[in-house]
Formats: C-alpha cells, structure tokens, sequence
C-alpha cells in the first residue's frame, strides 16, 4: 500500500523512529483504515493484489491488469473502490471514471 500512499508510510516511519508513539499510532489506525477500504472488496486470495492495482489504477497511476490467471475487480468492485478512495481522501470526488484497463463486466 506505500505505492498508493507513501507520505503516509514515510510520516509513520519518521514518527516510529524518532519514538513518537502516539503519532505512529495515529498513523498506523489510519493504515488499517485505508487496508481495511481497499483490500476487502474482493475476498479472494488475490483481493489485496486486485484492490490495490484497481486503486492505482483509479487514481491514474497504472491500469489494473493482474498477471493470469487473475482478473481484474468488476465494475461494482472498481465503483466501491473509487468510492472508497474518495471517502478516505485519496482521491478527489471527481475521480468518477475508473481509468484501468481490462476488466470483465
């Protein structure tokens, strides 16, 4: 998940070391937060694989296409991540078409 939010990876390795545990326990609650909203749309073993290429795909960053024999989320799925991205202030409400690749209906 750093690729799709690395200052906040960064903040929370600053913050544990430099013995902040308070802030490192901040932001570590907001890490399963973001974990929690992208990575449970799909159950499958490769939910976290297909949530996180799906939201790095939403945000523009790369397509969504996972190596075989994986496919990518479903547009429902694609729809609840973008949505879950913009309620965690990942992406801007404007980030309304998902920008990914082959995915099957």
């Amino acid at each position: 998940m750093a690729n799709l939010c690395p200052e906040l990876y960064v903040d929370l390795y600053q913050s544990a070391t430099a013995g902040d545990l308070a802030r490192t326990a901040e932001l570590h609650a907001q890490v399963m937060r973001i974990s929690g909203g992208i990575y449970t749309v799909d159950r499958g073993s490769a939910g976290v694989i297909k949530g996180l290429k799906c939201a790095l795909a939403t945000l523009g960053v790369c397509n969504d296409l996972v190596a075989e024999p994986l496919r990518p989320l479903a547009a429902h799925q694609r729809e609840a991540i973008r949505k879950r991205l913009i309620e965690l202030e990942l992406a801007p409400d404007r980030a309304a078409t998902f920008k990914g690749g082959n995915a099957e209906e």
